[in-house]
């Protein structure tokens, strides 16, 4: 089994080497420097971790015991499979072929292929006799497989077919192979107990290239040049007589022994008991054995290492390195905060830090004064110094470090012990306000203890301190040294101003209400002070204050430093936060101006977020680097070159949920059963720098207006989706800003229930129809009622009417013109009077004559069928004598009318007669009667002189009531009625009347009952 780990880390040296473009971890800096994350069972990962690979969706592939897991940076899932043979089997090898696939070999000889999330057992390939040891790909795409047994050692897929290969090595080795390696120009290499073999590409024949020592184990270095680690050490394969470079690392004493370079050249090795690194050693094969051997260093359980039982190694697309342990999985990673181990806080801890004029950076930590060249590492100088948390630069360059039991000057790389002066010696603990050297020489120290006299300032100058007692409100909290030389002093009293040569301030800048803050810094802006009120400064006299309730990162500034292209960098309780040029001047103004900030924590490095209060919590050293003082030593960052993850995160739907069902790794199109109204989707952002500052947006197109920016949250939630389908839409966004280049999709398809079909929409649409029909039904009948039951009133009033001029005036006319009648017949025939009554009596006979025919039109209809000939005979009658032209024209099927419409329109036809004839001055009438099958339809027009517009508009002359009789009658009877009038060229007059009101043998459709009831209830 442990033979076989070994050459499964070896098949991925190359192609980690060849994989995309993505940041490394720096060479030159320590194993300690980078930032260890570490999982064990008790965070869900699986033990007995064999291989490790990375697939094409951007998730961790882990080979372990008990089968094949993937990885996000948060949630190891176990790999489900439906090949019952291999569901729990042990894996040891993991190759990710060119095409993407993973090829999973398992401890029983059996191989599986995992692609697009479906693990399947390849029951075409031979069954080996042995636990495989080695699994690779050449370049011309064959994958080869060992096995630690003799006979048919090897297995070769090419061209979709297995084959049995037997090498052809020396048989008198009477061993098997230890492992296999793919060489990037298409060799295949294999090792054996005694030897090196290598199958050149094209060649069909293994020839032995060198003797093995031990347990041998190949890897490529980033020029391609072959490197052979084993019993002897760490050294690149050279021809013979080529004098060898040995990196003297550990021996393998297991079999489970890999390595690899990462991408920026470091070696890595896993020899079973620890980790090891060699830095560069392509870059170190002409340096001296002694910085061969300084080159290397190890990490074990004691460093936080998960266990020493290391087997896989293996680098992913953003350069992290991984390694697989009996216990766990470990990650390391480059980040832009460095922790310098040797500058560890003291036992107060307290630190001191100073940038020196000629950028060399002091620190004064871990009991003594290092010095930082610019580009070096700390280089202890003086001690020991118990608590030296001042570190001052005086006249010359001399550096003075200060601590509780004693002084240290340091001039020209010679370090002196001072004792401290009596004053100081009295005060016992105290706290240190600062020190600083005035363009005079004076170098002055503030320290203070409550309640003590002995407390103030301290002054050295030509070899001798001054003692100057200060009241508590005088003490200066804070000292620090103006471009021109001068010292400007932040007194407890609030006080802040220019000290002159006696440890006065005499003449205030300002009295601000900050009497508790740790850091006075001299900018190119102004005086600069910060503390739990948040940052303050000074400029031409004006106090301006940005508050941390605005901006939260500034809180408890502790530490400030400027870079020359303008940068702030500052350290705090956010942990350390830097502003671009312009910004923090920008709110100092501008109270709404926004403070974009990089923040700095302890997932970049910080080892504590805490700070420590000294006189110099931030100073920027002559490389650039900026150093800090913290509670857990000091570290610094370099603000040029940040570690920034430049690589995209990679997308992908992990579930939907939908009720009961779960859709693991759901293809690109997926169909929900009929009815799901709820929905929960899972996703991935494959980002394993640091998945947890991964951010998301997300967007199901149809429901969402736009992006919903969901932050970490990983799951979306839908309810009371619709029918149809949805396209769900997500992108992530990495640790450092950078969004996926293109999001992952997931169509959703929900098919319509019943009730959501265009069947039931049909029949809901009917139901509405047949309602609204029915309401109109029931409200025609109402009409038609109300027209019958005012017509039969209607009717019972005209022939009381008619009854009373029968029975009175008629009569009564009648009689009279009988008793005239006998009366005139007792005059003499001729006479004059007789004749005038007779006249008279036959004016009276006509009159009676009209009446009798005004009765009889009250007590009569017209009949059903007549209304045309009544038409034509009222038309004729009216015309008769005038010499107008009078046409009557019928058009469609004659057919039975209402009494009452008949009658109606009998009376307006006659009227609009009767007009033409006295008023239009006309030639010529026509009458048109059309029967249609929807309305009847009566026209009457002449080719008189028209009407003018202000009759029509009045509705009529004044004191005539003829137009506005018609209109009466026709609303009467439920008609529309319209006059078409142009001045000189004739009038005519249009009436119509539905169907339904007008005849008797139908009823009329829908649509005429509707166009009927718009017309009553509408407007006009």
């Amino acid at each position: 089994m442990r033979l076989s780990i070994a050459g499964g880390a070896l098949l991925l040296a190359a192609a980690i080497l060849l994989s995309g473009k993505a940041e490394a971890l720096n060479p030159e800096r320590p194993l300690s420097a980078y930032k260890h994350a570490r999982w064990t069972a008790a965070e869900g990962a699986p033990l007995l971790i064999y291989a490790l690979t990375q697939d094409d969706r951007g998730y961790l592939i882990i080979g372990s015991a008990t089968g094949l897991y993937r990885f996000d940076g948060l949630t190891f899932d176990p790999i489900p499979t439906e090949d019952r043979e291999i569901r729990h089997g042990r894996v040891l090898f993991l190759l990710k072929a060119r095409d993407g696939t993973i090829w999973v070999a398992y401890d029983t000889g059996q191989i599986a292929t995992y692609r697009d999330g479906i693990l399947r057992l390849d029951r075409s390939a031979p069954r080996m006799s042995d636990e495989p040891n080695g699994m690779v790909q050449t370049r011309g795409g064959a994958i080869w497989l060992s096995q630690q047994s003799l006979g048919p050692a090897l297995l070769r897929y090419q061209r979709g077919q297995w084959k049995r290969v037997t090498p052809d090595y020396d048989r008198d080795e009477h061993t098997s192979p230890r492992g296999l390696f793919a060489g990037r120009d298409g060799a295949l290499w294999l090792a054996t107990d005694r030897s090196l073999y290598v199958l050149r590409e094209g060649a069909i024949r293994f020839e032995r290239v060198t003797d093995a020592h031990g347990r041998t184990v190949l890897s490529e270095d980033g020029y391609g040049r072959l490197w052979i680690s084993d019993d002897r050490g760490t050294r690149p394969f050279l021809p013979i007589g080529v004098k060898e470079t040995l990196f003297p690392t550990p021996l393998f004493r297991r079999w489970t022994a890999v390595t690899r370079f990462d991408r920026d050249g470091n070696l890595w090795i896993a020899n079973g008991e620890a980790l090891i690194r060699v830095r560069s050693p392509a870059t170190g094969t002409a340096a001296s054995s002694a910085d061969r051997a300084g080159r290397i260093e190890a990490m074990t359980t004691r460093d936080g290492l998960t266990a020493n039982t290391t087997t896989p190694l293996f680098e992913d697309r953003e350069g992290n390195v991984w390694m697989g342990t009996s216990r766990g999985l470990d990650q390391f990673r480059d980040v832009s905060i460095v922790n310098e181990p040797a500058l560890v806080a003291g036992t107060g801890r307290s630190v001191g830090l100073l940038a020196a004029s000629d950028g060399t950076v002091y620190a004064g930590a871990a009991g003594g004064l290092y010095r930082i060249v610019p580009g070096g590492r700390p280089e202890r100088v003086a001690g020991p110094l118990v608590e030296p948390r001042l570190v001052c630069e005086a006249a010359g360059g001399d550096i003075w470090a200060m601590g509780n039991d004693a002084f240290v000057h340091f001039r020209d790389g010679v370090a002196r012990r001072v004792p401290l002066p009596a004053p100081f010696r009295k005060l016992g603990s105290y706290d240190m306000g600062g020190c600083i050297a005035d363009g005079r020489g004076t170098l002055w120290v503030s320290r203070y203890w409550a309640g003590n006299p002995d407390s103030g300032l301290f002054a050295l100058r030509d070899g001798r301190w001054r003692h100057l007692p200060l009241s508590p409100d005088d003490w200066p909290r804070g000292l620090d040294r103006t471009a021109a030389g001068g010292v400007v002093a932040w007194l407890r009293s609030g006080v802040v101003g220019p000290m002159d040569g006696d440890g006065k301030v005499g003449r205030s800048w300002v009295t601000s209400p900050l009497t508790d803050g740790h850091v006075i810094q001299a900018t190119h802006g102004g005086i600069v002070l910060g503390g739990k009120f948040g940052l303050a400064r000074i400029a031409g006299g004006t106090l301006r204050i940005i508050d941390p309730e605005r901006v939260p990162s500034i809180a408890d500034t502790t530490g400030l430093a400027e870079t020359p292209g303008g940068e702030t960098w500052m350290l705090g309780r956010a942990g350390i936060v830097g502003f671009r040029k312009g910004a923090l001047d920008r709110a100092f103004v501008d109270r709404a101006a926004r403070l974009p900030a990089t923040i700095l924590d302890f997932q970049d490095g910080l080892p504590e977020v805490r700070s420590l209060v000294s006189q110099h919590g931030a100073v920027r050293g002559g490389d650039g680097r900026i150093w800090f003082a913290t509670a857990g030593g000091v570290v610094w960052i370099d603000p040029d070159h940040l570690v920034r993850n430049g690589t995209p995160p990679l997308v992908h739907v992990r579930s939907l949920i939908a009720g009961s069902a779960r859709y693991r790794d759901p293809p690109v199109a997926l169909e929900l059963p009929r009815g799901t109204k709820t929905v929960a989707i899972r996703y991935a952002g494959l980002s394993l720098t640091l998945p947890q500052r991964v951010r998301f947006r997300y967007q199901l197109e149809g429901v969402d207006d736009g992006w919903v920016d969901a932050g970490s949250r990983r799951e979306a939630f839908y309810a009371n989706l619709p029918a149809g389908t949805h396209r769900f839409r997500v992108m992530a966004m990495n640790n450092d800003g950078v969004w996926s280049r293109t999001p992952a999709t997931l169509d959703i398809k929900i098919a319509p229930t019943f009730a959501e079909s265009i069947w039931f929409k049909l029949l809901v649409a009917a139901w509405l129809a047949l309602l609204v029909w029915a309401i109109v039904r029931f409200r025609t009948r109402a009409v038609r009622a109300g027209l019958q039951a005012r017509f039969n009133a209607r009717m019972a009033e005209r022939e009381q009417i008619a009854r009373d001029l029968h029975d009175t005036l008629l009569q009564s006319v009648q009689g009279l013109i009988l008793q005239v009648q006998s009366a005139i017949e007792h005059l003499p025939a001729g006479d004059t009077a007789r004749r005038s009554v007779e006249q008279a009596l036959d004016r009276a006979d006509a009159v009676l004559s009209e009446g009798r025919d005004q009765v009889r039109a009250l007590r009569s209809d017209v009949a059903p069928q007549s209304l045309p000939e009544a038409l034509s005979q009222a038309g004729a009658a009216i015309v008769q004598g005038t010499g107008l032209a009078f046409h009557v024209s019928v058009e469609g099927t004659t057919r039975a009318i209402r009494a009452i419409v008949g009658r109606e329109m009998l009376r307006i036809a006659e009227e609009a007669l009767r007009n033409a004839v006295r008023h239009a001055g006309a030639g010529r009438i026509t009458l048109r009667l059309h029967y249609a099958r929807d309305e009847l339809r009566l026209a009457i027009g002449d080719d008189g002189s028209g009407i003018a517009m202000g009759i029509l508009e009045a509705g009529g002359r004044a004191g005539h009531y003829g137009l506005l009789g018609m209109r009466e009658r026709a609303r009467q009877i439920g008609a529309h009625f319209d006059i078409l009038s142009t001045p000189g060229q004739g009038t005519e007059i249009r009436l119509s009347i539905a169907a339904r009101l007008a005849y008797q043998d139908r009823e009329a459709r829908l649509g005429d009952r509707l166009r009927t009831l718009w017309r009553r209830l509408g407007p006009g």
